[in-house]
C-alpha cells in the first residue's frame, strides 16, 4: 500500500465517522487529555514568546481548541473535510474563531514557512536528584 492509498482510506474512514469519532475520543481518552495532554499543553503555554501552534492532523480540533484556550493563535490541518468542520463548529461554540484557523491540506506538502509557528516540545529537565 503506498502513502496514497493509505492517506485516500484515511480520508474516507473519516468521512464516515467524524461524528462518532469525536464523541468516542472524548469520551475513551479523556483520562489521557486530563493526565498527559493537558499538562503537556500547560508547559507549551508556559514558553517566553511562543504565540502560533501548528496543529497537524488536528482531527476534530480537540488540541486546537485547548492550546487556543492557552492563547496561542492556531493553524489546524487536516485532510478531512468532515473532521474540519467539527473543528470549526468547535471554535464557533468557544467563541475562538479568531484565534483558530482550519484549512484542508496534506501534511506532505505543507505550505508553511520556517519559523512561521514557534511552539517547539521542549523536554523536561530530568528530575533532582535530592
Amino acid at each position: 500500500m503506498t502513502a496514497d492509498d493509505f492517506s485516500r482510506q484515511d480520508i474516507e474512514f473519516h468521512r464516515l465517522t467524524a461524528e462518532a469519532y469525536d464523541r468516542e475520543v472524548t469520551r475513551d481518552y479523556s483520562v489521557y487529555h486530563r493526565y498527559l495532554l493537558e499538562p503537556y499543553l500547560n508547559r507549551l503555554a508556559e514558553q517566553p514568546g511562543a504565540a502560533r501552534a501548528l496543529d497537524l492532523g488536528c482531527g476534530t480540533g480537540v488540541v486546537s481548541v485547548a492550546l487556543a484556550n492557552r492563547g496561542f493563535d492556531v493553524l489546524g490541518v487536516d485532510h478531512s473535510p468532515e473532521m474540519l468542520a467539527l473543528a470549526e463548529a468547535k471554535t464557533d461554540a468557544a467563541g475562538i474563531n479568531e484565534r483558530c484557523h482550519f484549512i484542508l491540506g496534506d501534511a506532505r506538502a505543507l505550505e508553511a514557512g520556517d519559523g512561521e509557528f514557534d511552539v517547539r516540545n521542549r523536554p523536561r529537565p530530568p528530575p533532582s536528584s535530592r
